[in-house]
């Protein structure tokens, strides 16, 4: 037997002779949740079966085979010096075709923004841009016109050579931008803080005064279809449509029936007359009248097998809207096809932190108890995550459910009698290989 060290969520070395064949590009494997857990902010779906995904810690993953397989680059935004081994968190990506594309995110001695002509096999870093700050969202006029928007100074950039370079607008608002749409290269309208929008028609040098939007809430995302017609949307519920280019907004509550939904939206999809929202855990909101109406579309599993579901960020569609790719939270990914056709690639057990971990000198059917917190307070009770597979799946072990404590440290003596420790002076004990405790 020994002990392995542990990683939050979960992630081991695998020293066990189990098929990881689907996730290559790490030195480090995932095992639970599967394919990986970093948050994933960006999802684009070129076709059925070639997506590309970015997120937190450096994260680029993509698939050429509809999810079968994973190829991963976890440092694609570079490393901050000061932290061994932390990587950028990336917020926002444009790809101009499946091989050049820029991804745009956290600052530091890497400036926020790189760039990919491979497909995401190498990513390039670029001079001149700020250490400080984060970029949130990149827009793209064309190929070679892009600008990328956030809390760094200032807080609008802008590259003309398809994001070789960069170059900060002094001219720019000075307050906090969310996100960004070009017109053409003189008109440009930004979200700012308290849920406004500013527009420039002449390429940034000047700003309108502030714009009221409908609600004061942060507008995280704009989408527009044509020189008039746009959509906004933002925390606590907010939608809004713009009939006139962006000098005036409706606001519409997203309702459903009875009942108001008032997740934050982090992103916005449109296929002809149908608009997307994304940001609730369990489902995307749909709309064909401007928000007058709304439906649900539901992405997670009806069969049991996503028992947990957090925040999603992304969604790319279809061009008719019926197939749908969209990611989260602890690298949630699920798919849609059709009305009947639901897909789920990440197994997410559990939401809490795992402390510790023991695993069984064996091969694939090796044994794997890790210990930690609840998902939360009112979470059943899931501090132990078990695999009798050497982490090919996982299952939640039968634990008190008096036990609203966390665990910091587990001892097997043997692959059937153990002890786990932790919180309130709590000590629990297993005869049967952690299946369940006492």
């Amino acid at each position: 037997m020994k002990k392995l060290f542990t990683l939050l969520l979960l992630a081991v070395i695998v020293s066990f002779a189990i098929d990881l064949s689907a996730q290559t590009g790490q030195d480090w494997k995932w095992l639970n949740p599967a394919p990986q857990g970093n948050t994933l902010r960006y999802v684009k779906a070129w076709d059925l079966t070639n997506w590309y995904a970015i997120g937190y810690a450096g994260t680029f993953m993509k698939t050429t085979n509809a999810g079968t397989n994973w190829t991963f680059h976890h440092k694609a935004g570079g490393q901050y010096l000061a932290y061994t081994g932390q990587s950028i968190n990336m917020y926002d990506a444009h790809f101009i075709n499946q091989n050049t594309g820029i991804v745009v995110g956290s600052s530091s001695v890497n400036g926020g923004i790189v760039r990919t002509t491979n497909g995401g096999t190498t990513f390039d870093t670029i001079s001149g841009l700020p250490v400080t700050g984060i970029f949130y969202q990149v827009q793209f006029l064309n190929t070679t016109t892009g600008y990328a928007v956030g809390t760094t100074v200032p807080k609008i950039y802008v590259t003309t050579n398809a994001g070789v370079s960069w170059t900060g607008l002094a001219t720019a608002p000075t307050t906090t931008l969310y996100d960004i749409y070009a017109f053409d290269a003189n008109t440009l309208i930004i979200s700012t803080t308290l849920g406004n929008v500013q527009k420039s028609t002449d390429a940034g040098a000047t700003w309108s005064a502030v714009i009221p939007t409908g609600t004061t809430t942060v507008g995280n995302k704009l989408h527009f279809v044509d020189a008039n017609t746009g959509y906004i949307a933002g925390a606590t519920g907010k939608f809004g449509f713009t009939t006139d280019g962006g000098a005036t907004w409706t606001s519409k509550t997203v309702t459903v029936g009875a009942t108001t939904n008032t997740s934050a939206y982090y992103d916005i999809a449109v296929a002809s007359s149908k608009v997307f929202l994304t940001g609730d855990p369990n489902y995307i909101f749909k709309t064909e009248n401007n928000g007058t109406t709304w439906d649900t579309v539901g992405f997670t599993a009806v069969d049991g097998s996503q028992p947990w579901t957090s925040t999603y960020y992304s969604t790319s569609l279809s061009v008719t809207g019926d197939t749908l790719v969209t990611v989260g939270a602890f690298g949630l990914i699920n798919v849609r096809v059709n009305a009947s056709g639901r897909r789920v690639f990440t197994t997410l057990k559990k939401a809490g932190i795992s402390y510790d971990i023991w695993a069984q000198n064996s091969s694939a059917a090796g044994l794997i108890l890790a210990v930690g917190a609840r998902s939360s307070a009112l979470a059943a009770a899931d501090q132990v995550l078990r695999s009798t597979n050497g982490g090919a799946s996982w299952n939640l072990a039968t634990f008190p459910a008096t036990a609203f404590g966390f665990l910091n440290s587990i001892h097997m003596i043997d692959n059937n009698t153990g002890w786990a420790c932790g919180s309130v002076a709590s000590l629990f004990k297993t005869t049967n290989g952690g299946a369940s405790w006492d």
